[in-house]
């Protein structure tokens, strides 16, 4: 197979959905380096971190689909595929790692070698964590938190100690521990439910497209006190939003008060202990106690609030998008059942759950962002995250509803684009003043304005048209097909 085909392999293995949204994404990220490079705005140091986080990205979002094509290629017999799979992974580290290396001046407190080093490390990681099962992969993530909090500056290690002593074992470790999960992965069958599968399988199972036999399988995996408690009062064909919300399942499910407390507990809980891992890593740097609790806090809240409403969407949406294609069975029960059909119900059953979730969340952000005394302009663009992640879901449930979706590449596109004004929205305002970033034709605040007035603009569009879709429909009811 020559070079370009081994290029693909990991496209191949990727679903149809995650290629485009991975696609876009890598694709905008570098192009917003390679222009910015060229200009001569970054320096060594910010010509190696975006790399550092472009590389980052590419490892865990597209690398690790060439371990599901192994194994699939395993299962099919097909032994050329399966060594292709492998090798495919050989030109990618020689194109995002190697030819970077090279390319790009290390920073003043590191050699070539260290800064090819420290990137095959950003390669290295994130493929473990998705290669590896989830008891494992927890030990990645874990040991991340505690490098970063003991070694605030990558350089100053360099400095304090050889990087290449401790650099290199590691990277060795990482690179036989994907290898051990590589062969047990594709050799062993192991099933994706199991709790011995890769995250990446994993995550693969529960993501873009499920089937009944995959979540029923993920909720069996789950202790009794986590599993939901459907609260079936006031429903029946008297009460037709609560009857839609319990056939939706997943976040539209009614619940009793115990079960979503327990929820939100549990999610609080893993949240409280990010913000306290970010607050230590702030205090290292910044150790005032006034700096801590008014940026260090609240900057870290508003940045987790304003990613949170933009995963509560993202899985609203994913939800009601696999109920409409017929995916998990739902639909013609849907149907059948009688009272079901009026449009305003529907609308409601879709709409409450999410935006009872953001409205909070809004609030939250908004308390959040005072609390860091930001300029009018950066509030703005704080509360644009959540303002955007609200008509996101409004749009797309006109659009599932009506039978109007459109094309999955502009899917991708508008999903990559909203993840990248969401990203700059947040840390750029809260960390510095956007108005005096300068790029070319205006400066950053101008641009994302620019931005958020053109997804506004398409997003009207998406939901008038998913809104005459609805009301030309015969039925709200009907496949929208895959």
């Amino acid at each position: 197979m020559n070079a370009a085909k081994l290029f693909l392999l990991p496209w191949w293995g990727a679903p149809t959905l995650t290629r485009g949204l991975i696609g876009g994404l890598l694709a905008i990220l570098m192009l917003i380096f390679i222009v910015v490079a060229a200009t001569g705005r970054l320096g060594a140091r910010e010509m190696y971190g975006a790399w550092c986080f472009i590389d980052l990205l590419a490892w865990a979002l597209l690398m690790p689909n060439a371990l599901v094509l192994a194994r699939d290629a395993r299962a099919l017999r097909l032994p050329a595929l399966e060594r292709d799979a492998v090798l495919s992974l050989i030109v990618y580290a020689v194109a995002l790692i190697v030819v970077p290396g090279l390319l790009i001046p290390p920073p003043a407190s590191l050699t070539s070698v260290q800064t090819l080093l420290s990137f095959a490390l950003f390669a290295a990681v994130p493929l473990a964590y998705m290669c590896l099962p989830g008891y494992l992969a927890a030990f990645i993530i874990v040991g991340w938190l505690i490098l970063n909090q003991l070694s605030p500056n990558l350089a100053a290690v360099a400095n304090m100690m050889n990087f290449t002593v401790w650099a290199a074992p590691m990277l060795l470790v990482l690179l036989l521990a994907i290898a051990w999960s590589w062969r047990r992965t594709v050799r062993g069958a192991i099933a994706a439910a199991s709790h011995s599968a890769p995250m990446v399988l994993k995550l693969r199972m529960s993501a873009w497209k499920g089937s009944d036999k995959a979540d029923i399988a993920q909720v069996r995996q789950r202790p009794d006190w986590l599993r939901a408690q459907p609260d079936l009062r006031r429903c029946g064909p008297e009460f037709p939003q609560q009857s839609l919300r319990v056939v939706l399942g997943g976040l539209f499910l009614p619940q009793r008060w115990t079960s979503r407390l327990r929820t939100w507990l549990w999610a609080v809980l893993w949240s409280s202990l990010f913000v306290a891992f970010m607050m230590l890593q702030a205090w290292s740097r910044h150790p005032q106690t006034g700096w801590l609790w008014r940026a260090g806090l609240f900057a870290t809240l508003a940045w987790g609030i304003g990613f949170g409403a933009s995963m509560v969407a993202l899985i609203s949406v994913l939800r009601l998008g696999r109920v409409w294609q017929n995916v998990t069975g739902e639909l013609p029960l849907l149907a059948l059942l009688p009272g079901l059909g009026a449009r305003g119900d529907l609308l409601r059953a879709m709409l409450a759950p999410p935006l009872y979730t953001q409205l909070p969340l809004l609030a939250l952000s908004l308390i959040c962002a005072l609390s860091l005394h930001l300029r009018p302009a950066a509030l703005a663009f704080v509360l644009l995250t959540q303002v955007g992640a609200i008509a996101f879901v409004v749009v797309f449930v006109l659009l599932i509803a009506g039978g109007k979706l459109p094309n999955k590449w502009l899917v991708s596109v508008l999903g990559c684009a909203g993840f990248v004004l969401v990203s700059v929205s947040l840390f750029v305002p809260t960390l510095s003043d956007a108005s005096t970033i300068r790029l070319p034709a205006g400066n950053l605040a101008d641009w994302l304005i620019a931005g958020w007035l053109a997804l506004g603009a398409i997003l009207f569009c998406l939901g008038l048209r998913g809104w005459r879709g609805l009301v030309q429909r015969p039925h709200p009811f009907l496949p929208n097909g895959t």
